[in-house]
């Protein structure tokens, strides 16, 4: 069992903080990805103009990685999920820092 007075302030404000990014955002460990091809209808605009842009969200799951196509509609919010995910990492890898000291007395 943990107990808090055993913990440094730093090291309680950045759970506390992780605390309130993972119970209140939505986060997902991946990246975005655009893409842009042509259709091949001869009739259609990427023929001449580029191709259709289309997003994704790469993922790695186990040895594979996974593309799952994101609607524009929802590409902002994906971003933002990715950034919360990062942003999660960063006070996983400073506690992690913060127990290595420890360690080492």
């Amino acid at each position: 069992m943990l107990n808090k007075g055993n913990l440094l302030k730093e090291e309680l404000a950045i759970r506390s903080q992780l605390a309130k990014l993972i119970h209140r955002k939505l986060f997902v460990y991946g990246s975005m990805v655009t893409s842009e091809r042509k259709c091949g209808k001869a009739n259609c605009r990427c023929q001449k103009e580029g191709g259709h842009i289309s997003s994704y969200l790469s993922v790695r799951m186990g040895k594979k990685r996974k593309m799952v196509f994101v609607p524009q509609t929802m590409v902002a919010e994906v971003k933002q999920w990715i950034e919360s995910y990062k942003e999660i990492n960063k006070g996983i890898v400073r506690i992690t820092e913060l127990c290595i000291q420890r360690l080492k007395g």
